[in-house]
């Protein structure tokens, strides 16, 4: 014999469904580490500026660290978009690709490889380490370690 479902059941049933539903699409997970940089990277390499300033912290700051030392090269979101969509506007050239990745809590270590062609069409790349700060879902800090 084939139970039988009523109106009544059949409606608890859905609103079971769509209460379920809902909460996964309001409960999504947050965005990996790993996640948000790829992503800014992505954005980087298509010179997509709207997107950068959504993955990026309204206090952000780019540091350089070499020979001993940490110089704060950028340390406001606005002036770094500045910056960024002055290299984009002049044909920029660079596209990145990450490797040797490595999270502890908050801070993901990553090779970054930019890639680009010389004046006279040969092909160039130089690597360098990089250290994420990410807070919230957002980049908040850059630490870039000497390129090789």
């Amino acid at each position: 014999m084939k139970p039988k479902i009523t109106f009544k059941v059949f409606s608890y049933l859905a609103v079971a469904f769509l209460a379920n539903t809902a909460c996964a699409e309001t409960e999504a997970e947050p965005a990996s580490e790993r996640e948000v940089i790829e992503a800014y990277v992505e954005a980087y390499n298509l010179g997509d500026i709207d997107t950068i300033i959504s993955l990026t912290d309204e206090n952000l700051e780019w540091l350089s660290v070499e020979d001993g030392e940490t110089t704060v090269l950028h340390d406001d979101k606005p002036h770094l978009m500045s910056l960024l969509s002055e290299y984009f506007a002049s044909g920029g050239g660079t596209t990145s690709t990450l490797s040797d990745w490595g999270t502890t809590g908050a801070y993901t270590s990553v090779v970054e490889t930019a890639h680009w062609t010389t004046d006279t069409g040969e092909p160039r790349e130089q690597s360098a380490i990089a250290v994420y700060e990410i807070r919230d879902g957002l980049i908040l800090r850059v630490w870039y370690y000497p390129a090789e």
